[in-house]
């Protein structure tokens, strides 16, 4: 007996799976009937009916306008296939195929890994409902498949490139786009998120914009500084009284706006800089890779600052957490500095008149702060009442 469904917490999936395997066990289950209907159930089809779904209508608006962009190629390539014959090595072909094809616009000669991923994403989106739905299907071939990673999504930002990127929008005097990635680089909102927020989400007391729906479903509260909050109060007290955005675009075709299309300002900085691999998703990836670095916050303080449903989310950036063992390589290097001097001087190793239980490099801080790599407890309260009377 087999029954597959996908749920966004484990709670809630733990929960489905024992209802199932009980009524399984009591005879009361019957499997999903995937031969009732003789027509057979294409790809195409399967995203046809997707979008007459309360799946689809449960979409974000913006997810909905460029979600048929990208299922656009897969079902050029896979469109006519039953959808119960696709399998995770289809989904593979798919990606290695679509990665050596040349784009439709622009100078690169190959797809770029971000626009495959995206694609990808949009076909599992279909034979998810396939699963959840239309249960024609046990699993989604989709998962399990390691999908391309986005160029320049993980690189580091440095202090200086920061700069230069807001020099050149102060200089070009685009205001819009100084604010709009002033914020984001502080508040770890997602791009797309901001650009579509509306002036009804903004509230002032505290300062803040309060999204009703995020990436992963959830509301959040973005957390304004009073200084970024000034500068977009005087922002919008210039923008258009009929944009119904934070931060707008006019359309092309006809009256109206869009959310606003900050790729066009980013790419022109980045481009007047002098920058290679830099996307506007770095605001946000530098943003939590410096609270990782930088800060003692716990994986599921961070989690909550950035949005993400749990710390597991955020294991692309916990190898940062390295930075805080800094003392203990410091002291296994001296521990090496010691073993070049004992031999030089031909001392007997430390570790000969150790007693039993006692430890051979340092432990604690105030180990750590004999050998002069971390300051100790009443080494830092000396030093705060020493900078107190300065600071008064």
């Amino acid at each position: 007996m087999k029954e597959a469904k996908v749920f966004d917490r484990e709670a809630q999936a733990r929960s489905w799976a024992e209802a199932t395997e009980k009524r399984m066990k009591s005879g009361k289950w019957s499997p999903p009937d995937k031969t009732a209907s003789s027509d057979v159930m294409t790809l195409r089809r399967a995203a046809e009916l997707y979008k007459q779904s309360e799946a689809w209508a449960a979409l974000g608006e913006r997810t909905r306008l460029t979600e048929p962009s990208k299922q656009k190629r897969p079902l050029e390539v896979l469109g006519d296939r039953d959808v119960r014959d696709i399998t995770s090595d289809d989904v593979r072909s798919y990606i290695k195929q679509r990665k050596a094809e040349r784009p439709s616009r622009g100078d690169n000669d190959t797809m770029s890994a971000h626009a495959v991923r995206l694609e990808v994403a949009a076909l599992s989106g279909i034979l998810r409902f396939c699963v959840e739905e239309l249960k024609v299907l046990d699993t989604n071939p989709v998962r399990g498949v390691k999908r391309p990673k986005g160029n320049g999504r993980n690189r580091r930002l440095s202090d200086a490139e920061i700069g230069l990127l807001f020099d050149h929008w102060n200089t070009a005097g685009d205001g819009k786009a100084y604010v709009f990635f002033r914020i984001l680089f502080s508040s770890l909102c997602r791009p797309g998120e901001l650009a579509g927020a509306l002036k009804g989400w903004l509230r002032d007391d505290p300062p803040q914009v309060n999204l009703p729906r995020t990436k992963n479903e959830d509301p959040r509260n973005v957390l304004l500084t009073a200084a970024n909050y000034r500068m977009l109060m005087r922002h919008l007290d210039e923008q258009p009284t009929d944009c119904p955005y934070l931060f707008g675009t006019p359309k092309r075709a006809g009256e109206g706006w869009s959310p606003y299309n900050y790729r066009v300002p980013w790419d022109k900085a980045v481009e007047a800089c002098g920058l290679k691999g830099v996307v506007p998703h770095l605001s946000r990836h530098e943003g939590v890779s410096r609270l990782f670095e930088r800060t003692s916050l716990s994986d599921g303080q961070i989690a909550g600052l950035t949005g993400h449903r749990s710390p597991q989310a955020l294991w692309n950036y916990r190898h940062l957490r390295n930075e805080h063992q800094r003392g203990i390589v410091n002291a296994l290097d001296l521990e090496v500095s010691h073993a070049i001097d004992r031999a030089a001087a031909g001392a007997a190793h430390p570790s000969e008149s150790l007693r039993p239980g006692e430890m051979l490099l340092p432990i604690s801080d105030e180990e750590l702060a004999k050998m002069q790599l971390v300051p100790s407890a009443k080494a830092r309260k000396r030093a705060k009442a020493n900078a107190a009377p300065a600071a008064r």
